[in-house]
């Protein structure tokens, strides 16, 4: 299961000296996990929109 809070706090750890935005952050998560992403949103009950359509 994709666990983003490690993820990202991994991701943010290795690269100290540098600074990310959301949308910075979000593009490196579904370049590197878009199968997890997209069991994620398929699994998701509640999803309205389909975010993953662009990548």
């Amino acid at each position: 299961m994709l666990n983003l809070g490690v993820i990202v706090f991994s991701y943010l750890q290795k690269h100290p000296e540098q600074k990310f935005t959301a949308k910075d952050i979000a593009d490196w998560i579904l370049s590197n996990y878009l199968t997890e992403c997209e069991t994620k949103k398929n699994d998701s009950q509640n999803l309205k929109t389909n975010a993953l359509q662009t990548y």
